[in-house]
């Protein structure tokens, strides 16, 4: 099925991959990779939602405060995954791989 703007498109095929991702991410309260899929799987939804909001005949405010919302919160885990795994690699380099290649300094990064 096509979501070509119909209300039951969206009803039938989007609303059920929404409530999936939004149980995904209560489950990955516990479990981390359950909770970047379903991220991963509402930052999706509402990107392509936020795209069909933008044709000038579905200009509709409170739908798009909505997915910009939902886009944030998706966002929100996969920006806290990305920047962890940022601050566990440069803890773990040796010191001569460190940046500024003291290795007195080694805590202070």
């Amino acid at each position: 099925m096509q979501c070509d703007g119909k209300p039951q498109c969206f009803q039938r095929v989007l609303a059920p991959i929404k409530l999936i991702a939004a149980i995904a991410l209560l489950v990955g309260l516990g479990y981390h990779p359950v909770r970047l899929a379903g991220a991963v799987a509402a930052l999706a939804i509402s990107c392509f939602c936020l795209v069909r909001l933008a044709n000038p005949s579905r200009r509709d405010a409170a739908s798009r405060a909505g997915f910009i919302v939902l886009g944030a919160i998706a966002a929100a885990p996969v920006a806290i995954t990305i920047v962890s795994r940022r601050c566990v690699e440069r803890r773990t380099r040796e010191p001569s791989q460190r940046e500024d290649g003291d290795p007195s300094r080694s805590h202070l990064a």
